[in-house]
């Protein structure tokens, strides 16, 4: 199982996957922010990893969660994750908000490295 082969376009095709089906598999705690939707983060990886030219690798096969090759895949193609409990507090229909929150925060951090 290698999810390092996982490209931006892999991840772009999963979207599209969940998007057209419906998620199956909902996330506990974290969503990726995408095209103001959520999407659970494990099982947007283990579509694109279908995608990127081998099997599709079972969520439950990996770990998700701050730190882990799941999340640092999705981050690296510039995706943003966030807790499930400060989609809350910003309401669902103001995905689009969050989103450019995060991505400000994200350049502020690329400024002060």
């Amino acid at each position: 199982m290698d999810l390092k082969n996982i490209k931006k376009e892999h991840i772009l095709s999963a979207f599209d996957q969940i998007k057209l089906n419906g998620p199956e598999y909902p996330s506990s705690t974290y969503d990726v922010l995408y095209d103001g939707d959520t999407f659970p983060p494990k099982e947007l990886i283990s579509i694109a990893s279908k995608f990127s030219g081998g099997e599709m690798i079972n969520h439950n096969e990996f770990s998700g969660g701050v730190g882990t090759t799941c999340f640092n895949i999705i981050e690296e193609h510039g995706f943003v994750i966030t807790e499930k409990n400060l989609l809350n507090i910003f309401n669902r229909s103001n995905i689009e908000n969050l989103e450019f929150f995060y991505s400000c925060l994200n350049e502020l951090r690329i400024l002060l490295n």
